[in-house]
């Protein structure tokens, strides 16, 4: 009987140096963790998990999942509790909790005994990570979206990675196939000079330089001037992993630009105009004045200065309505 008794405690010490190490492990564990059984008690948990109940509880072993946390007995993770439990299934899903404004990842695997072991884990600043990406996803794909210039990036392999909704309209009507994530930027897998043109810009880029390119290309019978930006993209480590290209359809100023050359040749032979065909009868005209007999009006020589006065005159009026012309000329 004595060794009996003592066989006893000593087996009860055992179990309790055992229940000790258990809530050692456990409470040792930054994730939350709690078994639960199929009618949605509590039957064991860690003190992380203790932390997070929402009623003034001294052991939360023993309670319902939904009144340690009423405000969730309705929502889609008590519902999920319920319907996955039934089924015995491995359970793997994300769920914001209003009271810590916390998201947490919980995966829940079935026992032989009939229940679930819980593991919880806070994701809230992975989460927010991921929200402030995706928003910076989208207000980068606003902003690119914003123009009708045409942006797109290849990567080391010359692979597209991310383009705009110009470039891709741009793409399908002027090669007629359609562009996608991942496509080769070279359309033709034979060489020709197209391909080998754009693959020895983009390998420039790639080698560190940051360059712009003008040039021209026909789009629906048009001729279209374009001056195309590359730029290299580095990653945090400082190597460069693509190129950014921004391609501005500069035909409008190229056109004004060829019209302020056309207009000053114009404007070279106006003053070419003044300089000679104007200049030259003003000339005569001051000259023969000066020799008029002012004293004799009636003298025989006055006769001939006013014929060539009046001829030099004619010279001037030619020059001034050639002058105009080539003016209206440079204004069209």
């Amino acid at each position: 009987m004595a060794d009996a008794i003592k066989e006893l405690q000593e087996v009860k010490a055992e179990l309790s140096r055992r229940e000790k190490q258990l809530k050692r492990i456990l409470n040792g564990i930054t994730d939350g963790f709690f078994i639960l059984s199929y009618d949605l008690t509590v039957e064991r948990a860690n003190e992380a998990f203790k932390r997070m109940v929402e009623v003034p509880v001294e052991k939360a072993e023993g309670h319902k999942l939904f009144h340690l946390f009423p405000t969730m007995k309705e929502k889609i993770l008590y519902k999920q509790y319920s319907l996955e439990l039934q089924k015995s299934q491995t359970l793997h899903f994300e769920t914001y909790y209003e009271r810590t404004n916390s998201w947490f990842r919980i995966s829940a695997y079935p026992y032989e005994k009939g229940g679930f072991c819980v593991l919880f884990r806070d994701i809230t600043r992975e989460k927010e990570d991921e929200i402030k990406i995706c928003q910076n996803e989208q207000n980068l794909l606003a902003l690119i979206n914003n123009t009708d210039d045409l942006i797109w990036s290849i990567d080391c392999d010359f692979r597209y990675f991310t383009f705009n909704e110009p470039f891709k309209k741009w793409y399908t009507h002027y090669f007629g196939e359609e562009v996608w994530i991942g496509k080769v930027a070279f359309w033709n897998r034979q060489k020709n000079e197209f391909d080998e043109n754009w693959k020895k810009m983009y390998e420039k880029a790639l080698n560190g330089e940051k360059f712009s390119v003008d040039m021209d290309f026909e789009i629906d019978n048009l001729c279209k001037h374009a001056r195309v930006r590359f730029n290299p993209i580095y990653n945090a480590g400082g190597e460069i992993f693509g190129v950014g290209c921004f391609l501005q359809d500069i035909t409008e100023s190229k056109q004004h630009e060829k019209k302020i050359q056309q207009q000053n040749i114009q404007l070279k032979e106006i003053a070419s105009i003044t300089s000679h065909q104007v200049r030259v009868p003003l000339a005569n005209i001051l000259g023969l004045t000066e020799i008029l007999d002012s004293e004799d009006p009636l003298s025989p020589c006055n006769y001939k200065i006013i014929e060539y006065l009046k001829k030099s005159a004619q010279e001037l009026d030619k020059s001034i309505i050639n002058m105009v012309q080539q003016t209206i000329k440079s204004g069209d």
